[in-house]
């Protein structure tokens, strides 16, 4: 019998420690802090160096979109400044974006593209 009243104790406790349903707000909230601490992805790193490289102007007109097999797909806004930074900037942005990533992810290709920011 004493086993079975620490079980019905045990019961009413976590009857009584139910949560109350939480709003969206809270969920996305807890969800968002989740991803805050996982580790950096290899795209986030390449991204944080594409900032980290480029001025203003490249950083409110251009963004890393992917990276697959070594090449860095890079979105402008306008096929002009696609078109000059694949031309005239490719090594010398190749060569920053490695030097950036000290190593630790090598890009070996920069391919320009014309479209919208996300």
């Amino acid at each position: 019998m004493a086993g079975d009243d620490y079980l019905r104790h045990l019961r009413e406790i976590r009857i009584k420690k139910k949560r109350p349903p939480q709003s969206i707000a809270e969920v996305l909230g807890n969800a968002s802090f989740r991803n805050t601490l996982r580790k950096k992805s290899r795209l986030d790193r390449i991204k944080d160096a594409w900032r980290r490289i480029g001025d203003s102007l490249m950083s409110e007109h251009t963004e890393v979109a992917s990276f697959r097999s070594g090449e860095v797909r890079i979105t402008c806004t306008s096929h002009a400044m696609a078109s000059e930074y694949a031309t005239h900037r490719h090594s010398e942005l190749l060569d920053a974006l490695n030097t950036e990533l000290d190593g630790k992810d090598r890009v070996s290709r920069l391919n320009f593209r014309a479209g919208r920011l996300r």
